[in-house]
């Protein structure tokens, strides 16, 4: 007789993980859940990684060794393939998962069948102390990808049929899950609940920390590549403006890197040149409708003007007069926070 498979596979791709290993660990047996797998892929590790795994008996536990360092993504790609559960849920080998997340997790997706992918917010600690991430909808998370990554990766659950036909792409290294995320908008429903579940652990090894330049030049990528769903070209110094715009106008990830102190009229002519672009549109499929992206682009631009007071009043007419400005957008305590702060 066949033993039933479990509903949900957890899986986590170690590499020289012994220092934070058996917390990991440790937080995922000692769910509340307890119907699931741990399929645990040592990925080449030279220290102690594989004495730490092999030292649990816990039958929950698959063990699978690679033979030489394949990296994460293909590691995770092989796991996917491996997976028996009807849901999959992502660890890091780093993290600590609270006792109930499992639970919680896997409620919300038997009770939400149209989502296919639930993260959840987030208690950094290490080198940093406070709770990331905010609860989002799938339409706020949209919005969001058009910037940045919003979904921690050890911290998502998503149904295994939708990976029959998806995987991690390895030509976006380190930034892999944002390009992922893109894809999984386009089969279903996304959703970061309000509870926190995981805490993330930030230390100077970590993928996040150890890589950051080369994961800023991948997001550019990825951000290049939705601009151009909607339009058919840009031009390079035009991308860099836009750029620089998303890292100041969100204040997301990369909120330190390339920003826009003030708002010239080359500048503000550029974004709002793009936003008429977007809105002409094109008829390829694309993460976000022509008018939703207008539109959300046109209130971070406001946001970045007027409401931080980054417009100066010698090129306020080249704003005032463009598509990107609507007189609906201020009331009277924009306009006196606008005129106080020039």
């Amino acid at each position: 007789m066949n033993k039933k498979s479990p509903l949900i596979t957890v899986l986590m791709a170690v590499y020289n993980g012994e220092k934070y290993l058996r917390e990991a660990i440790e937080s995922i047996l000692t769910q509340s859940y307890t119907d699931f797998e741990f399929l645990i892929i040592n990925d080449g590790s030279s220290d102690r990684t594989e004495e730490i795994i092999v030292s649990y008996n816990d039958e929950r536990i698959r063990y699978i060794k690679n033979d030489k360092n394949l990296k994460l993504i293909a590691s995770l790609n092989k796991g996917l393939g491996l997976a028996k559960g009807e849901y999959i849920a992502r660890m890091d080998a780093d993290d600590i998962s609270l006792p109930n997340r499992l639970e919680k997790q896997v409620i919300f997706m038997e009770n939400n069948i149209s989502h296919v992918l639930i993260g959840s917010r987030i208690h950094s600690f290490g080198a940093a102390n406070d709770f990331g991430s905010l609860k989002l909808n799938s339409d706020e998370i949209v919005l969001k990808l058009i910037s940045n990554n919003c979904i921690y990766h050890s911290t998502v659950m998503l149904r295994t049929k939708l990976l029959k036909s998806n995987r991690y792409n390895k030509n976006y290294l380190h930034a892999e899950d944002y390009e992922f995320w893109i894809r999984c908008s386009q089969l279903g429903k996304l959703e970061v609940i309000e509870d926190v579940l995981l805490k993330y652990r930030v230390h100077s090894e970590s993928i996040s920390q150890s890589n950051y330049l080369e994961q800023y030049e991948i997001v550019k990528k990825i951000r290049k590549e939705i601009l151009l769903e909607s339009i058919n070209d840009i031009g390079d110094i035009e991308f860099e403006i836009y750029n620089k715009f998303l890292n100041s106008a969100t204040n997301d990830y990369f909120k330190n890197i390339e920003l826009i102190t003030s708002y010239s009229k080359e500048v503000v002519l550029t974004i709002s040149s793009i936003i008429l672009k977007i809105e002409k549109g094109s008829e390829s499929p694309k993460l976000i409708s022509e008018s939703n992206f207008s539109t959300y682009l046109k209130s971070l631009l406001f946001l970045e003007l007027i409401e931080r007071g980054k417009l100066k009043k010698r090129n306020m007419f080249y704003y005032f007069s463009s598509n990107s400005f609507s007189y609906r957008q201020f009331s009277k305590k924009n306009i006196l926070k606008w005129i106080l702060l020039n």
